[in-house]
Parts: structure tokens; sequence; C-alpha cells
């Protein structure tokens, strides 16, 4: 028997803001939604990412979220242009370069360009 991740979903304190990081900064569509819910998913149908409301959350710790893109640098200036807070740099590691950005809740996404 196996098993795979069939989503993430992180916690917020406004599904409103999250819903505009998402859909308008990062082109997430909504696949489904309601005042305490929201899930999305990538515009190529992929990675499922959902966010629920709960007050007083703080960012998720001991978790990491990554990306995959073909191209960081292209990606990184595409959401400096769209004024995505950044967490760090394009930055190259021994298993690619990566950037991280700030979603409205505080929590670090990292994109990664495989080597």
């Amino acid at each position: 028997m196996t098993a795979s991740p069939a989503f993430v979903i992180i916690d917020t304190i406004s599904i409103d803001e999250t819903v505009a990081f998402y859909t308008q900064k990062l082109g997430f569509e909504i696949d489904r939604q309601n005042p305490e819910f929201a899930q999305f998913c990538t515009p190529n149908g992929g990675t499922t990412l959902a966010a629920q409301r709960r007050d007083g959350v703080a960012p998720a710790q001991g978790i990491e979220l990554w990306w995959d893109t073909d191209n960081a640098d292209t990606l990184y200036a595409t959401l400096t242009g769209r004024d995505v807070p950044i967490a760090y740099p394009p930055t190259d590691f021994p298993f690619g370069r990566a950037f991280g950005i700030i979603d409205p809740s505080g929590h670090t996404l990292h994109m990664l360009q495989a080597r």
C-alpha cells in the first residue's frame, strides 16, 4: 500500500486577503470557497493548496512549503513587480536556485528551480 500527499492546508486570519494574494499575485485558481475556507489549484492543474480561517494563528513552524519553477529569476522579477513581499532573494544552493516570498499570513513560500 502506498500513499501520497493530496493537498496542504494553511491557517489564515483572513480568507479574503489570502484569496487575493494567491489568485492575483501568484495566479492560482479558486477550486472552491466559502467564508471560512478556500481551495486553490495552480493554472496547470497541479498542486492543490487550501486555506482555512482561524483566529489568532501564527505562521506554520517546522514545515516548509516549496513550489517548483522552471526559471527562478524570471519568476522573482514577476513577483517583485507585483509587490509580493520577499523573504530572501534568488540564491544558489547545492540542489538548485531558490528564493522565498511571504504570504499575507506570514508563511514563507520557497520557489525552487531544481538543478
